[in-house]
């Protein structure tokens, strides 16, 4: 059953890598139809009122970078290579 399971293991990347792709266009448009939904998630309930004079008090979020590590790096050498040419 090992050496069988083991056979398949290149058909299943090979799967799984074709799936991913064919979700790239579907989650671009999750994203972009979720930061066009209206920030009040009470909108059109009795609550809306509350929710509004909550967010109104309330501090505003200071920005967090969200940059992963290596996109960091990548760009920092790019800026350092940059300055390097004359």
């Amino acid at each position: 059953m090992t050496i069988w399971l083991a056979s398949l293991l290149p058909y299943l990347l090979l799967l799984s890598l074709l799936v991913a792709l064919l979700l790239i266009p579907t989650l671009r448009s999750l994203r972009k139809e979720a930061q066009q939904m209206p920030v009040n998630p009470f909108a059109g309930t009795p609550f809306e009122n509350l929710f509004q004079t909550l967010q109104s008090r309330a501090a505003p979020r200071p920005l967090v970078d969200v940059t992963p590590p290596h996109r960091k790096l990548i760009r920092a050498f790019w800026l350092w290579r940059q300055q390097q040419r004359p």
